[in-house]
Order: structure tokens, then C-alpha cells, then sequence
């Protein structure tokens, strides 16, 4: 428009001018209200991002707390002994097997002697053991863990033998019993997982 201007009069150029000025301060007013509104919109979008982040910095503390919750109930400490993942199978019968991981995290050599179980008639430490072809439980007075070392009851392995059950028991429900060791009485609190399971479901978890 310019360029055609060169071939006009100076009082033509000066009316196009006049005109275009009101639309060129509209369009400034169009862009500073434009960047007002993009402002608006970017502090919005920052105070929603905010929040969320927030909401999910609160989401993970709460999932963090729900996990030491849960390691909590899987582990159990005393007397420089340390029970992890205590268990048992489901079952109708009159006979339950409950295992367990006994850490010794003291300075002396502890001793696992059995423990008390208030919905059995008896419960006696046994050890598994082939016997002319076939698997038999035998009871154990004791078994003895050095410092630092792990004894691990588990299926064909140690347990504890719960004999004349008084219930029955399903999977997902737990169950308290009281570990009996040299280093005094350990309360447990041991999860009932299926019929047919061969470790605990949170075998394998740091605790």
C-alpha cells in the first residue's frame, strides 16, 4: 500500500493513515488483551498443575504409608530375632502347617523351640524327612541359629505343626500365633494363602 502511495497526493497518504491508526490501536488492545488472557490461562494451568502435583505427592505419601503398613504386618522384631513372612495354607482339615523366616540379628546363637497356637489342640516344631520312600514330620525339640544366619521353615522343610484345628481357614484371612525361641515369646500375625501355594505372596519383598 506503500508503494501505490508514492503516486498519490500527500492528503491522501495522511487520510489513509488516519485511518488505519484506530485499527492498528485495536489490534493492540486486541493483543495486550489477548496476552492478559494467555497470563490468566498459563497462572491457571500452573496453580492446576500445582495441585495435582500436590494431590499426587499426597497420593504417594499415602501409598508409602500403606506400604510400611503392609511391611509391618510382615515382619515382627525382638529380642534381636526378626520373623518375616509367616504363613499357612487354606484348609478344612485337622492339620495345618505355618511357615516362617527367622532372621538372628543378634550377637548370640538363638534357639526356635515351637510356638502357641490358640486354634489348634497342639502345635509341635517338626522337621520333613524321607522315611523308606515316603515323607514323614518329625518332631524337633529346638533348632539352633547361629548370629547372622536364616532358618527358613518351608514346605518338605521345617514348620510348625498345628494339630486338631478348631476352624477352618480360607485365603486372605490371618491368624495370630506366638513363636516360642530361647530369646523369649515373638507375637505373629500369619496371612492364609491358597490351598495349593508354596510361599508366601510377598516372598521376595524387602523388609
Amino acid at each position: 500500500m506503500i508503494g501505490k502511495a508514492q503516486t498519490s497526493s500527500l492528503l491522501a497518504l495522511i487520510a489513509v493513515l488516519a485511518l488505519t491508526m484506530p485499527t492498528a490501536a485495536a489490534e493492540d488492545h486486541g493483543h495486550a488483551h489477548g496476552a492478559a488472557a494467555h497470563d490468566e490461562d498459563h497462572a491457571h494451568d500452573d496453580d492446576h498443575a500445582h495441585d495435582e502435583d500436590h494431590a499426587h505427592d499426597d497420593d504417594h505419601a499415602h501409598e508409602e504409608d500403606h506400604g510400611h503398613e503392609e511391611d509391618a504386618a510382615h515382619a515382627f522384631e525382638t529380642a534381636g530375632v526378626k520373623i518375616v513372612h509367616p504363613w499357612m495354607n487354606a484348609t478344612s482339615g485337622r492339620e495345618a502347617l505355618i511357615f516362617l523366616e527367622l532372621e538372628n540379628i543378634g550377637n548370640g546363637s538363638v534357639s526356635l523351640e515351637g510356638a502357641e497356637v490358640p486354634f489348634a489342640e497342639t502345635a509341635t516344631l517338626v522337621g520333613f524327612a524321607l522315611e523308606n520312600g515316603e515323607g514323614r514330620y518329625r518332631d524337633l525339640p529346638f533348632v539352633p541359629v547361629s548370629p547372622g544366619r536364616t532358618l527358613d521353615l518351608a514346605p518338605e522343610g521345617l514348620a510348625i505343626l498345628a494339630s486338631g484345628l478348631t476352624r477352618d481357614f480360607t485365603e486372605g484371612q490371618t491368624v495370630e500365633i506366638t513363636l516360642q525361641t530361647s530369646a523369649g515369646k515373638i507375637p505373629l500375625i500369619v496371612a492364609v494363602e491358597s490351598e495349593t501355594a508354596r510361599q508366601h505372596s510377598h516372598a521376595g519383598h524387602n523388609h
